[in-house]
């Protein structure tokens, strides 16, 4: 390492144990949700273009943070606290990053190509292995990427055109991505995610998110595509590992972060909505049933889905010590998939905060729960009859178990002729009891 490089890298460290000991943020009141975010760490890198962030698990088993920063790519140990390397090359406000094996991949929407990073000599440096052009064209950038690490390919957001909305690349040669290929809708996209040759796509400006079928890499098949409701700018999605559910976000104030009740793709319905104060949501990331969220000057929000019309909050952490006004700063990234509970979230104004998720055993749930099934009145579909698994075939908001017209919408469940058969389902409203 060089003696400037080494220079460079214990002024961060130094700014970065101050930091730690100045500022921390504001996490959840003691009690008022089932868990909180614990700030182990806190690091500040550059001044402003903080963006997004990712991370890594060695094969000692040491965890690292990475960040996009004015700076360059910063590579933090996690286990250890340090921050290990920096590699310069881009100091956009749009970067994001993926990591595979030993591999890192990234991407800026400031002409910085697709940069191949090997991380297998970290703690001591991460190794730039090369830097390719982004699908046809010559193409330099791109905002987004994700990996699909069952069928080995990666997949970038691409230009405004169908044929390269999302660009695909071969990485069963991971140092050495091979392009395949484009597919998309005629307008672009902002963000995707892939997994098992589904992809699941926000397309940005148009309102809609779209899902296709690429286990044919030569002819991607549009499975479905959904209108989101009164959309704002659609701007990312992600699926829950059984694919029974999808999370939306619109980078818009005060457009909600949606759940879609995805278990049939021919009938997607909107499930539930739910918004932090500050009303403007960033990314959503889902983990089991739990929903992680950079929501901006509101910070970190993690919610429960389990019960998909009515999420819940589990915990958070105010990473923006100023107002909660809708505007762009705060939270901008935020990365739960670590061993030992570890969430990390990048700011705009260059901070990585580092938390480990813990059950707060002050908490007491005092929510009314009449019929014993384990669901808080508030949220029960059927607050007088236990149904703990909180089926509604029809989606009108109220549960089979006590539905009158369980096939039929019924938001009121009328009953004209009060023979228990729902107007929106009763084949005689005048008083007959229907049984001829």
């Amino acid at each position: 390492m060089s003696k400037i490089r080494h220079q460079l890298l214990s002024k961060i460290t130094a700014l970065a144990v101050v930091l730690t000991l100045v500022f921390s943020g504001t996490s959840t009141k003691a009690g008022s949700t089932p868990y909180y975010l614990d700030s182990i760490a806190v690091f500040q890198f550059g001044t402003y273009n903080g963006s997004d962030c990712w991370g890594w698990v060695s094969p000692t088993g040491d965890q690292y943070a990475i960040m996009g920063t004015d700076l360059g790519l910063v590579f933090v140990n996690v286990t250890t606290l340090q921050v290990v390397d920096t590699l310069a090359g881009s100091s956009c406000l749009w970067q994001d990053m993926a990591t595979v094996g030993n591999i890192c991949y990234a991407v800026s929407e400031c002409g910085t190509g697709l940069r191949v990073i090997d991380l297998q000599f970290l703690p001591d440096s991460a190794h730039l292995v090369k830097v390719m052009t982004i699908g046809d064209w010559e193409r330099t950038s791109s905002h987004n990427l994700v990996i699909d690490s069952l069928s080995e390919f990666l997949y970038l957001e691409g230009s405004g055109t169908s044929a390269r909305a999302v660009y695909m690349f071969d990485i069963s040669d991971k140092e050495n991505p091979i392009f395949e290929g484009g597919f998309g809708q005629k307008h672009g996209i902002h963000d995707l995610y892939v997994r098992n040759d589904t992809a699941y796509l926000a397309e940005g400006h148009e309102p809609f998110f779209s899902i296709w079928d690429l286990s044919n890499k030569l002819i991607p098949k549009l499975i479905t595509r959904i209108a989101v409701p009164d959309a704002g700018y659609v701007h990312n999605i992600w699926p829950s590992a059984d694919k029974s559910f999808l999370i939306t976000t619109e980078e818009t104030p005060g457009k909600t972060i949606k759940v879609w009740d995805t278990r049939d793709y021919e009938n997607i319905r909107l499930a539930g909505e739910i918004l932090a104060p500050s009303g403007l949501a960033h990314n959503a990331h889902v983990m089991g049933n739990s929903v992680y969220v950079s929501h901006y000057t509101s910070g970190v929000f993690v919610f429960d889905v389990t019960i998909p019309h009515c999420p819940t909050e589990l915990a958070s952490f105010d990473t923006w010590e100023f107002s909660d006004e809708a505007f762009f700063d705060g939270s901008w990234g935020v990365f739960p998939f670590t061993q030992d509970s570890l969430v990390y979230s990048s700011n705009l104004d260059g901070r990585l905060h580092i938390f480990r998720m813990r059950k707060d055993d002050s908490y007491v749930n005092t929510e009314p729960d009449s019929d014993g099934d384990l669901i808080g009145d508030g949220c029960d579909n059927c607050p007088l009859v236990a149904n703990a698994e909180q089926v509604d075939t029809d989606f009108d908001g109220t549960g089979d178990d006590c539905d009158n017209c369980i096939n039929s919408p019924n938001e009121d469940q009328e009953d004209t002729d009060g023979d228990g058969v729902g107007d929106a389902c009763d084949v005689c409203l005048a008083g007959d009891d229907n049984i001829d």
